[in-house]
C-alpha cells in the first residue's frame, strides 16, 4: 500500500513580490499536498527532489536537491526548489519525490511555468509571440526600445542592435572590428563597411578591401534599365543624390559600362518651359580657366586638373552648389559644361563661316579687278604694237 501521495503545483517564484534576497532568478516554487495512509499528512518530513528525462528510468538531470525537514500542515507544504538554468532547454522532464525515504510514483511531469527560468526578462505571449525588454510584443520577436541584441557566430559578433530613444541602430560585423552593416534608425541611414558615426548619406558604402567597387549595381532589363538612380529634391542647400569618392588617383568616382547611355539625365521638352539659346558663349568660355592642382590630404593628396567651382559660378551659377553661405562651392556640374561648349563651337563656327564668307568677296573682288587690269593691260599692248612700226620710221628719218 501506498504510503505518501503528493499532487503538483509549480509557479515561477520570480513572479512572487515577496521573494527574499537568497532567492535567484532560476528557483521557482513547488506546492503539494502530501496524504499519509489515505488521511492528510502533518509533521516533518524530510524530502528529496531531483529531475529525470522521462516518466520512469531514464537519466536524471542535474542535482538532487535535499529538504532534511520540511514542515507540512494538513497535507500542504511549499518548498522553494533550484536546479539552475541548465536542465531546462525545452525537453520534457519530470521531477521524482523521495519522502523519508520512500519514492513516490509516479513522477510528475514539469509544467510550463519553470521553463520560463531560462527565458530572463523574455516574455511570451497567449500568441507565442516573444517580447525582450515588453511585456506586450507587436510581432513575432519585439525588443523594446532602449535594449540591445547580438548574435555571435562562432565566438565572433555577427549581429549587434542597440535600440535607445527616440530610435535606434544596428550593427553587423564580418570580423572582429570591422562593421559590416550599420543602420542609424534614429536618422534613417544605412552604412555598409563604415560605423554609425561616419554615416554621411542615406546609404554610405565603404570598402577597404580588395573588391572592384564600393557600390555595384546591375540592372537585366532589357528596355529602360538603369544601374544606378540618383535624385536631389532639395531646392536650396547641399543636396546630393548620389556622391561618389574613390581616393586613388586610378581609381573612378563614378564609372558606368554597358549598352546604352554610360551617364544619363531627365530631358525632355515635354518638362521645360522659357526656353532661349545660351548667350555669347564664346565670351563665357573666355572667362573660363583649366587648372592643374593638388586635392588636400582629406580628399585624397593626388594631383588633379579642373576648374575652380568659385571661378565657374562667376560665369554659370547654374552649374554650381553652393554651401549655406553661399560663398563657399562644394562642387559643380561638368556635365553641364557641354550645353556651353557646344554652343560656343557653334558660335566660333559661324565665326570662321563668316571671315570665310568676307575672305570669298574678297578674292571675287580681286579677280573682278584682276580681270579689268589685264583687259586695260590687253589694250596697252596691242596700242604700243601699234605705235611701234611709227616710231620706228620716225627713227630713220
Amino acid at each position: 500500500m501506498t504510503r505518501f501521495i503528493t499532487t503538483l503545483c509549480i509557479s515561477a517564484i520570480a513572479l512572487l513580490t515577496s521573494a527574499s534576497l537568497a532567492q535567484t532568478d532560476t528557483t521557482f516554487t513547488y506546492q503539494g499536498e502530501l496524504l499519509e495512509s489515505g488521511a492528510p499528512a502533518n509533521g516533518s518530513y524530510s524530502m528529496d527532489f531531483s529531475l529525470w528525462d522521462a516518466v520512469s528510468g531514464g537519466s536524471q538531470v542535474g542535482s538532487t536537491i535535499n529538504v532534511p525537514a520540511q514542515s507540512v500542515d494538513a497535507g500542504l507544504f511549499a518548498v522553494e526548489l533550484d536546479f539552475g538554468a541548465s536542465g531546462f532547454d525545452g525537453s520534457q522532464l519530470w521531477l521524482e519525490i523521495v519522502v523519508d525515504g520512500t519514492t513516490l510514483a509516479p513522477r510528475q511531469a514539469i509544467t510550463r511555468s519553470p521553463y520560463s527560468i531560462q527565458t530572463r526578462g523574455i516574455f511570451v505571449d497567449a500568441d507565442e509571440n516573444i517580447g525582450i525588454g515588453t511585456t506586450n510584443p507587436a510581432s513575432k520577436l519585439h525588443l523594446a526600445s532602449g535594449g540591445q541584441l547580438a548574435i555571435d557566430v562562432g565566438g565572433t559578433t555577427a549581429f549587434f542592435g542597440n535600440f535607445g530613444n527616440p530610435g535606434g541602430s544596428l550593427f553587423g560585423f564580418s570580423k572582429p572590428g570591422v562593421p559590416l552593416l550599420a543602420i542609424d534608425v534614429a536618422r534613417g541611414r544605412v552604412g555598409i563597411g563604415t560605423g554609425l558615426n561616419l554615416l554621411s548619406g542615406a546609404l554610405h558604402a565603404r570598402s577597404d578591401g580588395p573588391v572592384f567597387a564600393s557600390i555595384y549595381a546591375e540592372h537585366t532589363i532589357t528596355d529602360g534599365a538603369i544601374g544606378v538612380f540618383g535624385f536631389a529634391s532639395a531646392p536650396t542647400g547641399r543636396g546630393i543624390g548620389v556622391q561618389g569618392r574613390s581616393v586613388s588617383s586610378s581609381g573612378f568616382d563614378f564609372f558606368a559600362a554597358g549598352q546604352g547611355m554610360d551617364y544619363g539625365s531627365s530631358s525632355s521638352r515635354r518638362w521645360k518651359s522659357d526656353i532661349r539659346n545660351i548667350d555669347h558663349p564664346l565670351d563665357k568660355i573666355s572667362r573660363l580657366r583649366g587648372v592643374y592642382y593638388t586635392w588636400d590630404e582629406e580628399h585624397g593628396g593626388q594631383h588633379d586638373l579642373g576648374m575652380i567651382a568659385e571661378e565657374v559660378g562667376q560665369v554659370l551659377p547654374e552649374i554650381v552648389n553652393y554651401e549655406e553661405n553661399g560663398v563657399d562651392a562644394i562642387g559643380m556640374d561638368y556635365g553641364k559644361m557641354t550645353p556651353l561648349l557646344v554652343e560656343a563651337v557653334k558660335a566660333l563656327r559661324a565665326e570662321k563661316d563668316s571671315e570665310i564668307a568676307t575672305l570669298v568677296v574678297q578674292v571675287d573682288d580681286l579677280r573682278t579687278e584682276n580681270s579689268v587690269l589685264r583687259a586695260r593691260l590687253d589694250r596697252l599692248e596691242q596700242l604700243i604694237t601699234k605705235l611701234a612700226p611709227i616710231h620706228q620710221e620716225e627713227g630713220m628719218k
